[in-house]
């Protein structure tokens, strides 16, 4: 199974809950020079090739190769997800923004003072409750993402 972060489908932030400029800079400061730590252990230097990789089974001696996709729609405002539900995406949203910033500061532990990081955290924060608010207020935003997976699967004799 592989899913690809650039091919998802991703509607575009409603204007109030878009980062603001002073959260980007923040973010970029505190990831500022971990690109090289990719590139040091080959972080996606080796990623298949989708198109290839049925024949690539079939290459290391897959038999009955098979190919299947499924879409999956993150929806928060989608009348199938109950109240809390919606809630729990937002509120999971959040926790992957402030594990990546722990990240970040595993990798730069210099990369922000201690105020900087309290700001980014309240502006991430701040971002993150007015989603809920409209949540709260059933007011629909219809931001989502549709992650394309493809599957790829044999049998070994």
């Amino acid at each position: 199974m592989y899913a690809r972060p650039d091919k998802y489908i991703k509607t575009e932030t409603h204007p109030t809950l878009k980062q603001s400029e002073r959260e980007k800079e923040l973010l970029d400061k505190l990831f500022k020079g971990t690109e090289d730590i990719d590139k040091k252990y080959g972080v996606g230097k080796y990623g298949p090739d989708l198109v290839g990789l049925p024949k690539l089974f079939e290459e290391i001696g897959f038999k009955n190769v098979q190919l299947d996709a499924i879409a999956v729609p993150i929806a928060i405002d989608d009348s199938r997800n109950s109240y809390e539900e919606k809630i729990a995406i937002v509120e999971a949203e959040r926790q992957q923004m402030f594990e990546g910033i722990e990240m970040g500061l595993e990798l730069n532990c210099n990369g922000l003072t201690d105020k900087e990081l309290v700001e980014l955290r309240q502006l991430i924060n701040n971002r993150f409750d007015k989603r809920i608010s409209f949540i709260k207020s059933r007011t629909s935003v219809w931001d989502y993402t549709i992650i394309i997976m493809q599957i790829v699967s044999g049998m070994v004799e």
